[in-house]
């Protein structure tokens, strides 16, 4: 590893980087991205003894360093975490490609846009505007009264719909209402 910062940085900063770099964990094919994430920390650093506590150059830097290395894992906990539940949201089998996965997960989501589509083609015209209000966040109570009805009957209704639905095989779909 190089110091490509020529005189920007003093190179036992850059040495102190890939030295508190290793003892984190990162790789020898990791260590000049680490590197280049950190350089700007250091390279804004500024060391003021009146405010170090006592503390050296050194120790104040290894620390800036270590902060900016905690961070770079935690963001990388972090991806894998969202990459992990992203591939489990989509039905990803091990060894399956993500693409793939998301093909099948899109086929999935258009196979239950169409089944919902026929479902409520097959309500009253009631239970399709029901259907409509519910879909646009609209309450109970507000339902009722945009169709002049009780709120127990608009609970009556819902229930007939889930009904349906649920007949259909789309329990998934109506959990909410």
């Amino acid at each position: 590893m190089r110091n490509d910062y020529g005189q920007l940085v003093e190179a036992w900063k850059v040495d102190l980087i890939l030295d508190r770099a290793r003892r984190k964990g990162f790789r020898q094919d990791e260590l000049e991205d680490v590197q280049q994430d950190v350089i700007q920390a250091v390279m804004d650093f500024q060391f003021k003894p009146e405010k170090s506590n006592g503390a050296t150059e050194n120790t104040a830097l290894t620390a800036l360093i270590d902060k900016q290395l905690t961070f770079i894992h935690r963001g990388r906990a972090r991806r894998h975490k969202h990459h992990e539940r992203f591939k489990e949201l989509m039905g990803v089998r091990d060894g399956q490609p993500v693409q793939d996965a998301m093909v099948e997960s899109q086929e999935r989501a258009v196979a239950l846009a169409l089944d919902v589509r026929d479902a409520v083609a097959k309500l009253t015209s009631q239970e399709q505007d029901i259907c409509a209000m519910l879909s646009r966040g609209e309450n109970r109570f507000n339902i009722a009264k945009a169709l002049g009805v009780s709120r127990y009957e608009i609970d009556r209704i819902i229930e007939r719909i889930r009904e349906q639905f649920q007949a259909r095989g789309l329990e998934a779909w109506v959990r909410g209402l």
